[in-house]
């Protein structure tokens, strides 16, 4: 007899704000994989191309909202029209420490 496997996927979009200066910048949470209290990995859409400091910022509030037992924190930013998996714009990575890197393009380089 053949058994028969069901497969849920659940997709939940987190939006969120982060008062930057003046301004306040709008991220979703498109994706989040848990592994024990080993690691956590993120996948955040940006509105768009933001600076350093914010994702500094962005990354601290994500690891202080429920993500500090974690030893690891891995966070990849997509800007709109990026696809997931496809490579980052910008990445955040607690290992342990906090590292920023952004890959993409910023408009002053175009």
């Amino acid at each position: 007899m053949r058994s028969k496997i069901s497969i849920i996927i659940m997709v939940s979009f987190v939006i969120c704000f982060i008062s930057c200066g003046t301004n306040e910048i709008q991220y979703t949470i498109i994706n989040e994989e848990k592994f024990l209290n080993i690691k956590t990995s993120l996948d955040i859409r940006l509105e768009f191309e933001v600076n350093k400091e914010t994702i500094t910022k962005i990354a601290n509030e994500l690891r202080k909202d429920g993500r500090r037992n974690y030893q690891r924190v891995f966070i990849n930013y997509y800007l709109p029209g990026m696809e997931v998996g496809k490579g980052a714009w910008a990445l955040s990575h607690f290992n342990p420490n906090l590292e920023v890197q952004i890959l993409g393009f910023t408009g002053k380089n175009e």
